[in-house]
C-alpha cells in the first residue's frame, strides 16, 4: 500500500508521525514499517499496520497478540481476573471467524485497549507483535 502525507492527515496521524514521514524517502507501507520498527518508533508503527492490514491481517495480528500477552500478564500479576476474561472473551469470538464479522473488529479494539493497560506488554513484547504483524505484511505482499 502507498502511504502518503495526505493519507496520514485523513487518518489523522500525528503530526510529529507525518513529519518523521516526511522526512524520509519510503512510500511503500511494508517498507515504511520496516524503517519504524528498526527506530524503535513503536507507537506510530502499530498505528500504522492496523490501518494498512486486511481485515484477515488484522484479526490474525489481534490473535497473536493477545495470545502473547495473556500469558506474560499471567506470570506477573494474577490480581486482575476480569481483564483476563475480557481478552478470553474477545479472543474466542475472533478465533471462531476470521471472516469479514464486525464483531471481529470490535473484538479486536478491545484486545488492543486491555494490552495497552497491562505491564506486561513492554517493549520487547511490543516489537515481537509488530514483527509478526510485519510478517503478514510481507507474505500478503509475495502472493500478489
Amino acid at each position: 500500500m502507498l502511504i502518503t502525507k495526505q493519507w496520514l492527515e485523513e487518518k489523522m496521524a500525528l503530526p510529529n508521525d507525518i513529519a518523521w514521514f516526511c522526512e524520509q524517502k519510503e512510500s511503500n507501507g511494508t517498507e515504511v514499517l520496516k524503517k519504524l520498527f528498526a527506530e524503535d518508533r513503536l507507537d506510530f508503527a502499530h498505528w500504522l499496520i492496523v490501518r494498512i492490514m486486511s481485515h484477515e491481517q488484522y484479526v490474525c495480528y489481534a490473535l497473536f497478540a493477545a495470545k502473547t500477552e495473556i500469558d506474560s500478564y499471567l506470570l506477573a500479576s494474577r490480581s486482575n481476573y476480569n481483564v483476563i476474561r475480557a481478552i478470553r472473551a474477545a479472543l474466542y469470538v475472533m478465533s471462531h471467524s476470521i471472516s469479514d464479522n464486525p464483531n471481529n473488529n470490535c473484538a479486536a479494539e478491545m484486545i488492543y485497549s486491555v494490552l495497552g493497560y497491562l505491564e506486561a506488554y513492554d517493549f520487547i513484547s511490543r516489537k515481537k507483535i509488530l514483527e509478526y504483524g510485519i510478517s503478514l505484511l510481507t507474505v500478503s505482499n509475495k502472493a500478489h
